[in-house]
């Protein structure tokens, strides 16, 4: 059986700042919306090597890239010809 990984303090202290959302819709969101994960991490408040780490214990970084490819597509996908 998969042993859930806990979340950290400041894990749980950015969800409290973000209420209704968890750090995983936060992390996500804030990948998609600044398009890279120093930029994410900087809007979170933490370091990117803090973000990098928590991508793979939370397990979101295929969600972090498709939400990011949702987005590319619905802003440039006009463009293209």
């Amino acid at each position: 059986m998969a042993r859930r990984r806990s979340k950290t303090f400041l894990m749980q202290l950015i969800e409290r700042d973000h209420p209704g959302k968890t750090i995983e819709e936060l992390m996500i969101d804030m990948y998609a919306k600044h398009g890279t994960e120093r930029a994410a991490a900087q809007a979170l408040g933490v370091t990117q090597q803090s973000f990098n780490t928590w991508k793979f214990r939370l397990g979101v970084e295929q969600a972090m890239f498709d939400r990011r490819a949702q987005w590319l597509e619905a802003e440039h996908g006009e463009d293209q010809p």
